[in-house]
């Protein structure tokens, strides 16, 4: 057997900055060559990360194994003798070394590029999807809210059993802030601050009666041969000790989207008995109720 070949320190700085698996390679030519007096043939065998410690391993043709691991601030090679022509190594191909470095080191910034784009596709799909259902929302929250003071409106009377002849309106109001839609309380046609109210000030508000499609088409589908419009500015509806409308009518206000007109209406009717009723339509005008 042949002796072993002693340890020797190569005064190459250990690379803890680079990633690249042949930064000892010329080492592994040199040294060899100066010690025998034959053709080098050499190449990496591995490179192996492990807290960010390299190994390369060095196959050269008298069957020596030069092994470079990190010792202190050098490298230390370590020479040995392959006991046997028969013994075989393994060498993993390009590919295979490249495909273990990405899943040691994680995404390839081609890997992100092709996640960040296919995420930018399915937001463009999904965005005009998204606007139309929260502008639909906007708008049927909006009649939800006129619809919910109405009816704080009717049980305050019925609560306060009030007089035939004073009955509890709910009064609209148009101010440089918006259209308001309140409880008047103390019948002064006044708003207060601590009155029941809403506030309208974006483009998602109470609109005339002339805006909405096919109004006749919403009284037939109400059941009734007219409807009573409320006035976007001093108009109201006011409710007796028993929660019907007074004078007796069928009452509507409308709401709609003052910039996008096409997304349809919204229509709060309340009947001569005091219920209250939502509609929707789209920009043709085909009425249906919503609850």
């Amino acid at each position: 057997m042949a002796p072993a070949v002693p340890e020797r320190t190569l005064q190459v700085p250990v690379p803890w900055y680079s990633l690249k698996c042949n930064d000892l390679l010329p080492a592994c030519f040199s040294i060899p060559n100066d010690q025998a007096g034959f053709p080098i043939k050499a190449f990496v065998f591995n490179c192996i990360e492990q807290t960010a410690v390299w190994q390369t391993v060095c196959i050269i043709s008298s069957g020596t194994l030069l092994k470079f691991e990190p010792d202190g601030e050098f490298w230390k090679m370590n020479a040995h003798r392959r006991k046997s022509a028969n013994l075989s190594l393994t060498v993993p191909s390009l590919g295979a070394t490249r495909e273990a470095t990405t899943q040691e080191r994680g995404f390839t910034i081609l890997e992100l590029m092709v996640v960040v784009t296919v995420i930018m596709v399915i937001s463009a799909v999904a965005l005009p999807s998204f606007l139309q259902a929260y502008r639909t929302y906007r708008l049927d929250d909006t009649a939800t809210q006129v619809a919910g003071v109405l009816k704080f409106t009717r049980y305050e009377a019925i609560r306060l059993n009030v007089n035939a002849a004073a009955p509890l309106a709910a009064r609209t109001l148009v101010t440089a802030a918006g259209a308001n839609v309140y409880t008047d309380n103390d019948n002064s046609a006044t708003l207060e601050i601590t009155e029941k109210q809403v506030l309208f000030s974006q483009n998602v508000t109470l609109v005339a009666a002339g805006v909405p499609p096919n109004t006749a088409g919403l009284a037939a589908a109400v059941g009734v041969a007219a409807l009573t419009n409320v006035a976007l500015n001093g108009g109201s509806v006011a409710f007796d000790q028993r929660g019907a409308v007074v004078p007796a009518a069928v009452n509507v206000l409308y709401v709609g989207n003052t910039q996008l007109p096409n997304l349809g209406n919204r229509a709060v009717i309340v009947l001569p008995s005091g219920s209250v009723q939502t509609w929707s339509t789209d920009a043709a005008g085909n009425w249906r109720r919503l609850n």
